[in-house]
């Protein structure tokens, strides 16, 4: 069988890579230095996103507050609502001055003068 040539088949040229690591390791610096900078590294990450994330939660809570605000007066407003219906249902002539003030109505009889 004949050796197939692909992608993974490179020469290597291990001078070379001995020299890099040569020079890498010239620059003299500890392990507990490069672990140091990681742990550095990790912690700023950690730091910034609780911040980000303390922030969306103010911001949250401010929306909430402010939407609890809406409901509890648009509750206040259905409840009043709801009162003056019951007084409506209940005083039928209350309900004839109602429905002549707001929708202009007229009772039989009436005669309705236009003023400018």
């Amino acid at each position: 069988m004949k050796p197939v040539v692909n992608s993974s088949f490179t020469k290597v040229n291990y001078s070379q890579v001995a020299t890099a690591r040569a020079a890498w390791w010239s620059l003299g610096i500890p392990n507990y230095v490069w672990l140091g900078m990681i742990l550095l590294a990790a912690i700023a990450l950690a730091v910034s996103t609780l911040r980000r994330e303390q922030q969306e939660a103010q911001r949250a809570k401010a929306n909430h507050a402010q939407t609890y605000q809406g409901v509890a007066q648009l509750r206040s407003e259905n409840d009043r609502l709801k009162a003056e219906i019951m007084r409506l249902k209940r005083d039928r002539s209350l309900a004839e001055r109602e429905a002549q003030r707001k929708l202009n109505y007229v009772r039989p009889g009436e005669v309705v003068v236009p003023i400018r």
